[in-house]
């Protein structure tokens, strides 16, 4: 705001002074052709400074080191157990809200709150049982992620972390994907050529 203040107080200026010099007929008019030309390289400079602080202000504003993700799922189940001779019906929700900041360039925090009807560390699904009573949020992930940019590849986390270790092509026969391992987790990938890559980790 005080930029802003400063610029037009600028312009209010040099108008003033063309117009008396113009008035009082103290300059020929190549002198005031020229005067004319100072004034618009120094409207250029101006408008280039106004616009380079405001594009200063937008990449360091700490919104732009937030990024927020969430989900929500209603299911109905049907579930018949022949064997026991009984079926059973049940509503579920599912609802996660997640949120990752950048401290700096090798800095990340990354938290995410979910559902879920118990601490099962395989479910967040929360079971509506028609009691209406209120239904619990857990901490599903709570971490910080050290990715030094000196060092390509390299991802080391602590905390309640993501499922650190490669999944081929994301298959949870190993790893359940609701699953959030707590600890601390090193990973480094090596680039063996153009098309194929190494992948090292370790957790403790």
């Amino acid at each position: 705001m005080k930029q802003k203040k400063i610029t037009t107080w600028c312009r209010l200026v040099l108008v003033i002074i063309v117009f008396m010099l113009a008035l009082s007929k103290i300059v020929n008019a190549s002198e005031l052709d020229e005067l004319k030309t100072q004034m618009v390289t120094m409207q250029k400079q101006i408008e280039k400074l106004e616009k380079n602080k405001k594009n200063q202000f937008e990449s360091s504003s700490w919104v732009n080191n937030l990024n927020l993700s969430g989900d929500f799922r209603y299911r109905h189940e049907y579930i018949d157990d022949s064997a026991k001779d009984k079926t059973r019906n049940r509503q579920r929700i599912r609802g996660r809200l997640g949120l990752k900041a950048k401290i700096n360039n090798d800095w990340s925090a990354i938290f995410r709150i979910t559902t879920g009807s118990s601490d099962s560390p395989t479910s967040t699904n929360q079971t509506l049982d028609g009691s209406f009573s209120s239904k619990n949020i857990w901490f599903d992930t709570a971490y910080v992620d050290w990715h030094p940019q000196s060092y390509d590849g390299f991802n080391a986390y602590l905390g309640k972390m993501k499922v650190p270790f490669y999944k081929v092509g994301k298959n949870q026969l190993i790893w359940d994907g609701d699953l959030t391992p707590e600890g601390i987790a090193i990973s480094k990938v090596f680039k063996i050529n153009d098309t194929t890559n190494a992948n090292f980790t370790a957790a403790e």
